[in-house]
């Protein structure tokens, strides 16, 4: 599923930037192992965004119960 980030969050004082991903209830209701954080280069193309980080974890299960927040750091 690809999403644009629901918010961002800078802290000029840390030097870092929070993308935040909110997912509803009714979203991505499957088995998730991995994310990927790519570039707006093209927006809604993710294939010819540029790839900037994969994350992998423990396999879960998404469901209708409830709804899914992904925060990404990256920090300079």
């Amino acid at each position: 599923s690809v999403k644009a980030y629901s918010s961002v969050e800078i802290d000029a004082s840390n030097t870092y930037v929070t993308f935040v991903f909110d997912y509803a209830e009714g979203e991505v209701n499957s088995t998730i192992a991995e994310a990927g954080l790519w570039s707006n280069r093209n927006p809604g193309d993710a294939a010819n965004g540029d790839f900037l980080a994969r994350k992998t974890f423990g396999t879960f299960t998404k469901t209708s119960d409830y709804s899914l927040q992904i925060r990404w750091q990256i920090r300079f």
